[in-house]
């Protein structure tokens, strides 16, 4: 019975999530995270920047819960210097598991300071990889989901300590 409610929290929880909108052209901003975006011709850039230093994730265009989203998910790993991005696919409510399609990413970059995460990558418009497929059309609104990991989470597969989605319009970088 606590799981049935619990559940029932979480959908209604979700859903009024679902119905926020950005709050300006190219960026989300909530709490403790920030999302910027700009589109170009071929690709889709983004921002990340959280109040962790563990993992940060976007996903695309999920079903339900996480069902079906296209994931990025990564760290700042302060040993290397270097941001590790992982490709991941929404294969249930409340999973996700690794897709091949990271060579997809490129324009890499990453930094971690005083406690806040920043990733950056751009995306093609679109991907025909399977359980990787997505087609983003600027100007149209789009499902996001935005959520990071506790503090010195390297896990990919671990628990958010904070998650949101929203509905998005992308909108095309100007000439």
């Amino acid at each position: 019975m606590k799981k049935i409610l619990f559940s029932l929290l979480l959908l209604l929880g979700l859903s009024s999530c679902m119905a926020k909108t950005q709050q300006q052209p190219g960026q989300i901003n909530y709490n403790n995270v920030t999302v910027n975006w700009k589109a170009t011709d071929q690709r889709i850039h983004f921002d990340l920047r959280a109040k962790t230093t563990g993992w940060i994730a976007i996903g695309l265009e999920p079903s339900f819960y996480m069902k079906n989203a296209k994931f990025v998910i990564g760290y700042f790993d302060p040993k290397t210097g270097k941001p590790v991005l992982s490709t991941e696919y929404g294969n249930g409510y409340t999973s996700h598991a690794k897709v091949a399609a990271d060579q997809l990413l490129s324009d890499i970059k990453g930094s971690q300071k005083e406690g806040w995460t920043e990733l950056s990558f751009s995306l093609p418009l679109s991907s025909a990889i399977a359980n990787f497929n997505y087609s983003i059309k600027p100007g149209e609104k789009y499902k996001f989901l935005v959520a990071y990991g506790a503090n010195g989470a390297k896990d990919l597969n671990s628990y958010h300590a904070f998650a949101e989605g929203t509905k998005v319009v992308l909108i095309p970088a100007k000439s």
